[in-house]
């Protein structure tokens, strides 16, 4: 009855609503904290009819407040502006002298052009995903995506399509800033010669060479 009674009641210091997946999140923050002082009592359990009454609340709260907008404006990352890009390749974070240069912008192009985001999809990258060539429309950059933590592949996704992304360039490969110049350096670089490295396509480089080491590259410190 209590724990009803403060999803309906619960505000924000403004006085106004939280949004609902905010209710959500401080149930489960009620949770924790019940489990924390050793009650091991769990009210989001499905099958515990005894807090059938919460969990039904809650439902009707976050519903009603949904029904009046609380929650629908996302907030989105800013996006990188043309300047701040161009900034990038002025400072040599991105460029062809270095592989850690080509590694950053290999990294900051698959963001940009192929939506990747997470860090599983880009550790599971395989140099094969990528294709470099020309068809009546120009050349271009291909990206073939697999499995990942949102499309698996099975009976669920059968009629979702994994991605499939050309990006035509009219750049050449003699342009200053070429993307396409960019992944036909990177991926044309020597391959470590042996170890896991071999089949990721994010290779840990040798600092101030165009080579790469057997090292695997973590990209658990890398901002996506």
């Amino acid at each position: 009855m209590w724990f009803s009674r403060f999803i309906v009641e619960v505000r924000k210091q403004d006085g106004d609503f939280y949004p609902p997946k905010s209710l959500y999140l401080l149930s489960s923050g009620l949770l924790r904290h019940m489990r924390n002082i050793g009650n091991n009592e769990n009210f989001m359990n499905e099958k515990d009819d005894r807090f059938l009454r919460f969990r039904r609340t809650l439902d009707a709260q976050m519903k009603l407040l949904t029904s009046k907008g609380y929650g629908s404006t996302l907030r989105q990352a800013e996006p990188i502006s043309k300047e701040q890009e161009a900034q990038l390749w002025n400072c040599g974070v991105i460029g062809y002298d270095t592989a850690e240069s080509l590694l950053h912008g290999v990294f900051f192009y698959n963001c940009k052009l192929f939506g990747l985001r997470g860090r599983d999809e880009h550790h599971a990258l395989d140099v094969s995903q990528f294709v470099i060539g020309n068809d009546d429309s120009g050349s271009f950059i291909q990206f073939i995506g697999r499995s990942n933590k949102t499309f698996k592949g099975g009976l669920k996704h059968r009629s979702v399509e994994h991605k499939n992304i050309k990006h035509y360039t009219s750049d050449s490969t003699e342009n200053d800033r070429s993307v396409l110049r960019l992944y036909t350096m990177y991926i044309g670089l020597p391959q470590p010669a042996e170890g896991e490295t071999e089949r990721k396509f994010y290779k840990r480089p040798v600092p101030g060479s165009l080579r790469f080491s057997n090292k695997i590259l973590e990209l658990i410190s890398w901002k996506v």
